[in-house]
């Protein structure tokens, strides 16, 4: 098999991309074993535990976004000419996204199941939460927000235009 450009490149600064990337996903595969045991313990285990959590995935959502920003700090050439090719084919298929890792989908569910029992256990109207469980949530939602815009960031430094899912998802539009 051939090594790709983004392997054998001389660019001592594409490392990061690289290690940024692998670090990234290390948090990720953290997060989600987090998320699957809170989902299944929110409803009986203590408050403090289950503040606690979350507060530990907060923590694991400001780290990520340390990784993203440490992954991306190289030129905009080295962007351009290996590292946007690298995930365009023949090296991956159309349409490629970050978004589409299975982790970072099953991190998505899992907060998104982690809220639902976070309502079941505590009621839907956070105002009758517990203000230890509520305060670790808002930090928590806090943390989140602040990776989506950092991803932002990330993308317009490099991309002045669509996605490559974007474009890949125009493209089946108007075959």
């Amino acid at each position: 098999m051939m090594a790709s450009s983004l392997e054998t490149s001389p660019d001592p600064q594409l490392g990061r991309w690289k290690t940024g990337h692998r670090i990234l996903h290390g948090y990720l595969i953290v997060m989600v074993t987090i998320l699957d045991e809170m989902v299944n313990y929110v409803s009986y285990e203590t408050e403090r535990r289950v503040s606690s959590a979350l507060l530990e995935l907060t923590t694991l959502n400001i780290a990520s976004t340390a990784s993203m920003r440490y992954a991306t700090s190289f030129s905009i050439e080295a962007y351009e000419q290996v590292i946007r090719p690298s995930m365009m084919p023949p090296a991956t298929r159309a349409g490629f996204s970050g978004a589409l890792n299975t982790d970072h989908r099953r991190m998505l569910e899992g907060m998104d199941a982690l809220s639902s029992e976070l309502d079941k256990r505590f009621g839907h109207s956070q105002t009758i939460w517990p203000p230890d469980v509520l305060a670790a949530w808002e930090a928590l939602l806090r943390a989140r927000r602040e990776v989506h815009r950092n991803h932002g960031l990330v993308c317009r430094q490099f991309v002045d235009g669509p996605s490559l899912l974007r474009l890949h998802r125009v493209r089946d539009d108007n075959s």
